[in-house]
């Protein structure tokens, strides 16, 4: 058995049609058990059963309104497509997922009347795509059959051959959301050894020993950051400057990631750093989240930031030497190699800029080697 599944993005909060993220088990026929009359009616634009949910409003996302429709079919249905690339099975298959989905927004507006109407986009998954990323043969959409067979297999359970290695999820307990509960409670039992399952349940009875404090914590890689200054370089960007929980330890080669809406992050280079204060430079060209918001922001705002490093945010010690010129020489010049950790040999940078050249002209460098902190 496997699935099509409907992803929608709605215009507005579904709380404006009166659903606060409840979930809806939508049929029009009492027969829940013949699978192969729901697939046929269902390849035709009129499915008898689906699951209507609205992961955003449970989330309480109060940026991005999403919904998802699910009915269960068939994977053979799709036979004809196997073994295809996806984006290229051609319009046949096109034409099949715009029926089918127009089938399930039907069936969705009958238990939530308005709800087309708010749809903006849809895209539609198939048993090919469960298969594309999940790997699960036909694209099984709760993965190994719950038969008999399977439950007596030695195979089941967490432990593999591999040293080391557990199964865990619905794969290697039983169907569904409970199913995938169950597997990861087993895991971490075995992981935990001969007493995890006691120890386990201890921990549930004794329940969270966290402070207020924190419980309120940030994580590490994020820091407070207050708008404390606000001013227009030009009629396209802003300079922004920030106070933070605490100092920032910036090295060149570090970006920011600003918090400009919720579940939002955008990328800006550091214009300035000192401390606690950080300024950044934001244009509002793009017109998106990061424009809008530097649009809109106050003195007294109060968000988040992160910092990155490009590529990995370590520091890598390169040394360099740089050899004297020629005692006679008219136009005095220095060759500098460096060398990298590991590295067996020195290599000359290609990219010596004609700053640096002739800065190395004017002051000549020891010949001494010296190392450098440059970041990765």
């Amino acid at each position: 058995m496997s699935a099509v599944t409907l992803y929608v993005r709605l215009s507005a909060p579904v709380s404006t049609l009166g659903v606060k993220g409840e979930n809806f088990w939508i049929n029009t026929a009492l027969d829940h058990d013949d699978l192969d009359a729901h697939t046929a009616q269902t390849l035709e634009g009129e499915p008898r059963h689906a699951y209507l949910s609205f992961p955003s409003a449970k989330s309480g996302d109060d940026k991005f309104h999403t919904a998802e429709i699910i009915t269960m079919l068939r994977p053979e249905a799709f036979d004809a497509w196997r073994g295809t690339a996806s984006g290229q099975r051609g319009p046949d298959y096109a034409e099949l997922k715009v029926r089918i989905s127009q089938g399930l927004l039907r069936i969705a507006e009958r238990a939530v009347p308005g709800l087309s109407a708010l749809v903006t986009y849809a895209e539609l998954s198939t048993p090919l795509t469960v298969e594309h990323y999940t790997s699960h043969p036909n694209g099984r959409f709760y993965g190994l059959p719950g038969t008999p067979e399977r439950y007596r297999s030695e195979a089941f359970g967490v432990r593999t051959p591999v040293d080391g290695l557990y199964l865990t999820g619905s794969d290697a307990a039983t169907l569904g959301v409970p199913g995938a509960l169950f597997g990861g409670l087993a895991t971490a039992s075995q992981i935990l050894g001969s007493a995890g399952f006691l120890r386990i349940m201890a921990a549930v009875r004794r329940g969270p020993k966290r402070s207020a404090r924190a419980a309120a914590a940030r994580p590490k890689e994020k820091k407070r950051a207050v708008v404390i200054g606000k001013n227009a370089l030009t009629a396209s960007i802003w300079r922004l400057e920030f106070e933070l929980d605490q100092p920032l330890a910036f090295v060149p080669g570090q970006y920011i990631k600003l918090k400009v809406a919720p579940f939002e992050w955008r990328d800006y280079s550091v214009a300035a750093s000192a401390g606690r204060r950080l300024t950044l430079l934001i244009s509002n060209r793009t017109r998106g989240d990061g424009s809008n918001w530097a649009d809109a922001t106050t003195v007294g705002e109060e968000t988040e930031i992160k910092v990155r490093s490009a590529p990995t945010g370590s520091k890598t010690t390169i040394t360099e030497k740089c050899s004297s010129p020629p005692a006679r020489a008219s136009r005095p010049t220095f060759r500098c190699s460096r060398r990298w950790p590991g590295a067996e040999s020195w290599r000359t940078p290609s990219s010596i800029s004609a700053a640096a050249r002739r800065t190395r002209t004017s002051r000549p460098p020891s010949p001494a080697s010296r190392a450098a902190r440059l970041p990765a």
